[in-house]
């Protein structure tokens, strides 16, 4: 399901893009692709990245698959598909999305505020060697201080684009 089929010629696109492209040309947002030794639940929600889970026939075989098997059936069992709206299978989507999008934004803040915590010690310890400790580095490397160049202590804030600093010349 993801690579491309050899007899592919006018569009060499895997079985998975083009079935992203069906169900977002169709406002369909869930769909179910096989090959066989697979099944891949599909979602596409209009207006962001697509996401799928694989839940492959080898494993839901096994007596250690009983938990997969048992998932796939759960996702797609009538009542996800026809019943409440509230417990439909693109509900449950739209939520996992939502929470996925909540968890990944509270741990990008979490990650920024730890590398802050970094900088702040790496510019308090800068300042006790009396502005060497840095210095003596890009010296040494110019290329080794563009992160620090691109954080300006006080600001506290990261700049995208920083310039490239000029190296430092002995005197």
């Amino acid at each position: 399901m993801s690579r491309v089929s050899p007899r592919a010629r006018a569009w060499a696109a895997t079985p998975q893009a083009r079935f992203e492209r069906l169900l977002r040309a169709t406002s369909v947002p869930v769909g179910l692709l096989t090959n066989g030794a697979e099944f891949r639940l599909v979602y596409t929600p209009r207006g962001e990245a697509s996401g799928h889970a694989t839940f492959k026939l080898s494993e839901m075989r096994e007596s250690t698959g009983r938990p997969i098997l048992s998932a796939f059936l759960m996702l797609l069992r009538a009542e996800r598909m026809f019943g409440d709206p509230d417990s439909r299978l693109t509900r449950l989507l739209e939520e996992s999305r939502r929470y996925q999008t909540e968890v990944s934004e509270k741990l990008a803040t979490q990650v920024l505020e730890g590398l802050y915590e970094l900088l702040r010690g790496l510019h308090a310890a800068d300042l006790r060697t009396g502005s060497t400790l840095l210095a003596d580095s890009i010296r040494r490397d110019p290329t080794d201080g563009l992160n620090w160049w691109a954080w300006r202590p006080g600001r506290g804030a990261m700049r995208s684009a920083a310039p490239r600093p000029e190296p430092l010349r002995r005197a």
